[in-house]
């Protein structure tokens, strides 16, 4: 007799941060605007004060000015590869994509490219949802996931899958 297995179906929730159609670069350079122009404002307006006690000012913006962009843009980069974009729940194992992820590939080609994670029970702290995913606790906002109570009710099912076993 040949036993046949059903293929274990994929949720996927999104996250508000999920670029959904947006290309890789624009994904970027909308990460990077706020940042960069904070930083730079920063720079300016310290330069202007030093430029109006009378000091020079040119040699250090040479160096200040780089500086600053590089730290605002590397830490846009950071947080585009840390912040969850996306979800994805199969059977009790949980797979989460990063903005930068889901950036530069919006459906994963192969199920070698998702990295799935068994997912420990979740709870609620203050309104948010605390879960366990592989080695890391990631810290879940109802604001930052439409479908919040769907995803808790799926994350919580999938955590069951090894507890029954377990037992």
């Amino acid at each position: 007799m040949i036993k046949v297995s059903r293929p274990i179906s994929t949720v996927t929730f999104p996250s508000i941060h999920h670029p959904g159609e947006t290309s890789f670069g624009l994904v970027v350079a909308r990460a990077q605007a706020q940042p960069v122009a904070l930083a730079l404002i920063a720079v300016l307006v310290v330069s202007f004060v030093v430029l109006m006690q009378g000091s020079p000012v040119l040699g250090t913006l040479v160096w200040a000015v780089p500086l600053a962009y590089a730290a605002a843009a590397g830490w846009s980069l950071y947080e585009l590869q840390r912040r969850p974009g996306e979800i994805m729940i199969r059977g009790g194992f949980v797979a989460v994509r990063s903005v930068w992820d889901v950036a530069r590939r919006p459906d994963p080609a192969s199920d070698s490219e998702l990295r799935l994670y068994r997912v420990f029970p979740p709870n609620r702290v203050d309104g948010e949802l605390n879960v366990g995913i592989g080695h890391q606790v990631y810290t879940l906002r109802p604001e930052d996931w439409p479908k919040f109570g769907r995803l808790k009710d799926a994350l919580h099912a999938a955590s069951m899958t090894f507890a029954t076993v377990a037992e």
